[in-house]
């Protein structure tokens, strides 16, 4: 039967109980120093050699011998350097036993306490996270493509590098391809090139499900390096540890990782006074409610209290839902009649570019099965969508809008203005859509 590492431990106190009770701090950080900075071969990132690297197993034992070394040596120095005629100074046991382990001793001293990590967030692929305080950061200068997974230095990845260089963490995002799951994205990139036996497939790595920042990850060792892959939405995020004796600092490192998004399934649900509409918002959101019925005339007007409102806890970015009777010779029946509406809509407000909405909009559907037409428009100050029909009222447009561009700061933490809008519309049984 196999030793597992917790009786390793076990095994390990019991026979240093009969040795020395305390190592000078000079002594520890000896071998410490020998266990962390022992020499690690530079390699590709994508083609990992499993018999090349020390498994985990393997590296923790070395490290005992390491440690266990140095307690035999100090051990045999104290033994024998008692002098004739001369009773030995007994070595001071601790009155009560420390509650930390000897594991997370050695942690905290190679790495320092994660709440004391210097916090990095990234604009470029929107998530944040800490990193040990005497590491230092290299931000993405480029965004990451698949071609460059292996490339360990690519300007596509956000760096974090320990002081000698010997450790080195990555973190990145990247959109899944049109027609690909999160997962065949995964499987894509654990795919080897010709010729090379894989590193990272079911076959050769160790996954696991789990969770990181509340979303389900995968994440494991590869026997060189540890990585997780965090799908969110239509994204995978990728969090990677080069190193393959590092499983405590990448699983502290986890801890530590927030990844804004926005769950429509946590929103709460709102019912206009003034409107038809039903709608739900982000908890925490404040709620304005319309003070009068809005009228066309106020289309130049943008945001305005004849809308529903709601405010996110920064006070900084503004969803409104109202909606307006058509005329009576109007008729929704396509996505072409909504296009119709909103560049009148549009005109009436004033824009300069109703007549490129065309090329703008993002069909969408009330309802899956009935697809009733609906469209999103982004507009230079805003994200609007416009729908009708199904389980909405027939006989009036309905209008959702964020008033901030797609791109804008504010709401990059919620994935961006199109992304914020789709998870109000969710609420409302409005869904993405078929292409035109």
């Amino acid at each position: 039967m196999s030793t597992t590492y917790t009786d390793f431990d076990r095994i390990a106190e019991a026979w240093l109980a009969e040795g020395p009770a305390q190592l000078s701090d000079r002594v520890l950080d000896a071998a410490l120093g020998e266990v962390h900075l022992a020499h690690q071969r530079r390699r590709r990132l994508s083609v990992p050699r499993r018999n090349s690297t020390m498994n985990k197993f393997a590296a923790l034992g070395a490290a005992a011998v390491v440690v266990l070394g140095v307690v035999g040596v100090v051990s045999l120095t104290r033994r024998d350097a008692t002098v004739p005629g001369t009773t030995p100074t007994p070595i001071a046991t601790p009155s009560a036993p420390s509650s930390a382990s000897p594991t997370a001793d050695a942690f905290s001293l190679a790495f320092g306490d994660p709440t004391t990590w210097h916090g990095f967030t990234s604009e470029r692929y929107l998530y944040s996270l800490r990193f040990p305080a005497d590491w230092s950061s290299e931000r993405a200068t480029a965004d990451w493509n698949i071609g460059e997974h292996q490339d360990i230095t690519s300007a596509g990845v956000d760096r974090f590098i320990s002081p000698t260089g010997s450790i080195r963490m990555s973190a990145w995002s990247v959109p899944v391809p049109a027609g690909k799951t999160a997962y065949g994205w995964i499987k894509d990139y654990c795919t080897p090139p010709p010729g090379d036996p894989g590193w990272c497939d079911e076959g050769r790595a160790i996954f696991e499900d789990t969770l990181v920042d509340g979303h389900r990850a995968r994440a494991g060792g590869t026997g060189e390096e540890w990585l997780a892959f965090v799908p969110i939405d239509d994204k995978v995020f990728v969090f990677a540890v080069w190193q393959a004796t590092e499983e405590p600092l990448f699983r502290a490192w986890l801890d530590t990782i927030h990844i804004p998004s926005i769950d429509p399934d946590t929103f709460v649900m709102f019912q206009s006074d003034q409107y038809a509409i039903k709608v739900g918002h982000p908890p925490g959101w404040a709620i304005e409610r319309a003070d009068h019925t809005w009228s066309m005339s106020e289309a130049a007007a943008g945001a305005t209290s004849g809308q529903d409102a709601f405010i996110d806890p920064e006070g900084d970015v503004r969803v409104s839902a109202w909606s307006v009777p058509f005329d009576p010779a109007t008729y929704i029946g396509s996505q072409a009649d909504i296009e119709t509406w909103v560049t009148a809509y549009c005109q009436a407000a004033g824009r300069s570019d109703c007549d490129t909405i065309h090329d703008r909009a993002v069909p969408l559907c009330v309802e899956h099965a009935d697809c009733h037409p609906a469209l999103l428009v982004p507009f230079a100050d805003s994200v609007q969508a416009f729908f009708c029909c199904g389980v909405h009222p027939a006989d009036r447009m309905t209008i959702v809008a964020v008033w901030q561009p797609d791109d804008d700061a504010s709401v990059q933490q919620y994935g961006g203005g199109r992304k914020l809008l789709q998870s109000f519309l969710a609420t409302m049984n409005v869904w993405p859509g078929k292409a035109r």
